[in-house]
């Protein structure tokens, strides 16, 4: 498949457009601010892929899981983790940005959670529009959309 076609799923996202730090930091707030059940069932995951204990996962700290999922990233039964985290980064970490897009956008949230079930997500050009405007308020969050490729 070529680069163009790969779709946008979490782990492109995290390896294609954020720097090793950035990535890191996602994967922490997933660990630090996930829901418990998600983070077990990843823990879990994680032990059997990296064939440790899951008791050596658990007491692991939160950078250091974070470190261990970002080196297993490619396994398709991780993706729904990434996915999590990018939420949960989004949410809690980058909350001012995302109200400030979704203000854009005009669609509903509080502080950066969208609250409505019903909304037209933006096009690819409200997208872009957006991101330049946000930009000087948030340069270090924004820099990583500077690599945007033309069919994101």
């Amino acid at each position: 498949m070529n680069e163009e076609a790969r779709p946008w799923n979490a782990r492109r996202i995290l390896t294609d457009l954020c720097e090793k730090d950035r990535r890191i930091e996602v994967l922490t707030a997933f660990w630090k601010d996930g829901d418990q059940q998600t983070r077990a069932v990843t823990a879990s995951l994680l032990a059997t892929a990296l064939r440790f204990r899951q008791e050596s996962i658990r007491k692991a700290s939160p950078a250091k899981k974070a470190e261990l999922l970002a080196s297993r990233m490619t396994q398709p039964e991780l993706e729904e983790a990434l996915e999590v985290a990018l939420m949960v980064y989004h949410t809690t970490k980058a909350k001012a940005l995302m109200s400030s897009l979704l203000d854009h956008w005009e669609i509903p949230h509080v502080e950066g959670s969208i609250e409505a079930d019903d909304y037209k997500a933006p096009s690819l050009q409200q997208v872009r529009d957006a991101v330049s405007a946000v930009r000087d308020q948030f340069p270090q969050a924004i820099s990583c959309c500077t690599l945007l490729p033309p069919d994101f």
